[in-house]
């Protein structure tokens, strides 16, 4: 299967401009649209919080579906984290 990548970018404050962004590198197949990657993300952490050896503590944010879920249930959906930790995504004029 051929995939993409895509950097999912944390904008809290929803302003790119002059900002320093933390994201996360994500990999998800090449006819896929790159915006359904929160979605699955999402569908990851409810799968994850619903199994019957869910953990005490649900993972509540992206940031900790990516760190705490393993790599088994992202591959079910279609999405492959590849860094763990946010990196700094930095914008450009092009």
């Amino acid at each position: 299967m051929k995939k993409q990548f895509s950097i999912l970018i944390a904008d809290t404050e929803y302003k790119l401009r002059d900002k320093d962004l933390n994201g996360w590198l994500v990999q998800i197949p090449e006819d896929d649209s790159v915006s359904i990657c929160p979605e699955r993300i999402i569908n990851v952490a409810y799968e994850f919080n619903t199994a019957p050896k869910s953990p005490r503590m649900p993972v509540k944010t992206i940031a900790e579906a990516r760190e705490a879920v393993t790599a088994k249930l992202f591959k079910e959906q279609n999405i492959w984290i590849k860094t763990k930790v946010p990196i700094l995504v930095m914008t450009t004029a092009n």
